[in-house]
């Protein structure tokens, strides 16, 4: 569950700034990819404002929460 929070909670960059945007796409795979390899995704996402960490992207994905 927590790798899903992780992905949705990220995704929402891409909703905001477009799914095909190269600029946000390629500071995604840095963020990930350079971070990763050394941590836990856990910690490397929300170390550079990928992810909050917290649930509630996921929750409005499953319409569980009204978008802010």
């Amino acid at each position: 569950m927590w790798a899903e929070v992780l992905d949705a909670d990220a995704f929402t960059r891409f909703q905001r700034e477009g799914i095909f945007n190269t600029g946000t796409g390629l500071d995604f795979a840095g963020a990930f990819w350079s971070e990763a390899t050394a941590t836990m995704p856990a910690t490397a996402l929300p170390a550079h404002s990928w992810a909050r960490s917290d649930a509630n992207a996921l929750l409005e994905r499953l319409g569980l929460l009204k978008a802010a």
